[in-house]
């Protein structure tokens, strides 16, 4: 086995499973979110880009930063400002 660093990609909730359909709620699950705001840093393969293709509508995708870390459960204020706004 190799030890590079695998990359990663960090995902957040930002929207509510509440009337979703099941499969959506599961997925958001299965990314380890279920809870608004929460945040994780996922390995990029394509499971997981096909999990949040699926619930796109309810994550916000982030590049990683190595410099710092962010615990699982955590956003900082400056994450939201990474990314433009939609459809600029």
């Amino acid at each position: 086995m190799s030890d590079a660093p695998k990359p990663t990609i960090r995902v957040t909730q930002t929207g509510s499973p509440i009337g979703r359909k099941p499969g959506q709620r599961e997925t958001l699950i299965g990314l380890g979110l279920n809870k608004l705001n929460r945040t994780r840093e996922l390995e990029d393969t394509p499971a997981v880009r096909g999990m949040i293709r699926k619930v796109a509508h309810l994550v916000k995708v982030h590049a990683p930063d190595p410099a710092a870390p962010v615990p699982a459960g955590t956003a900082p204020a400056s994450a939201m400002a990474d990314r433009p706004a939609e459809g600029a």
